[in-house]
């Protein structure tokens, strides 16, 4: 637990939890695999968003991941926006994973682990991948939350320019994000009064 040792002013706990927390952004969970003790996720969680305030675990985390408040957002956009077509063909009637060299860098961003095994039964092999993508809709959440698009808050024609102005967007998943938006908001509307739906 010791500050000695390194340049960056940091206990080893808080150095580890910096080196957890860039492999999937969760800070809960990399504050739990980091080593620290609590009694509930709830305690990690809040725990974990402190550490995410300190000035010197911000400028540690820039320098092992460039992790900007721009790379971020860009690094969710491409979760948020990746098609399922981008990695997969399908025709009708057969599926095909397209070559690796082909993705683009939002597609390779998007997904999130591929997993081959192989069976053999009475001499016939059968090697069955299977490719998890990122949860698109909790990333249009963290984009919704950081650009305050929830229902009246902030006007979704200037929100949406603003992604296409910063160049997070693209002329097309800007409308992709329009119609995402409108449907979400739709959802929200037909709520029982007084649900929370969202953190304030």
């Amino acid at each position: 637990m010791s500050k000695k040792g390194n340049p960056h002013g940091l206990t080893d706990l808080q150095i580890k939890f910096c080196q957890e927390f860039v492999k999937d952004l969760n800070a809960t969970r990399a504050y739990l695999r980091a080593g620290y003790k609590v009694n509930s996720s709830d305690a990690a969680g809040a725990n974990a968003a402190r550490l995410l305030a300190n000035d010197r675990i911000q400028a540690y985390l820039g320098e092992i991941a460039n992790l900007s408040e721009f790379s971020i957002i860009a690094e969710v956009v491409k979760i948020a926006f990746t098609k399922i077509t981008d990695v997969i063909e399908y025709d009708g009637t057969n599926l095909k994973i397209k070559p690796s060299r082909e993705w683009s860098s939002h597609a390779k961003s998007a997904v999130r682990s591929i997993t081959v095994t192989e069976t053999e039964v009475k001499g016939k092999r059968t090697v069955v991948t299977q490719i998890t993508m990122h949860d698109k809709l909790a990333a249009l959440e963290k984009l919704m939350r950081k650009f305050k698009l929830y229902p009246k808050e902030v006007p979704l024609l200037d929100a949406v320019q603003l992604l296409l102005t910063e160049g997070v967007a693209t002329s097309e998943q800007a409308l992709i994000i329009s119609e995402g938006i409108r449907q979400i908001e739709d959802s929200l509307r037909t709520l029982p009064p007084g649900m929370k739906t969202f953190e304030s």
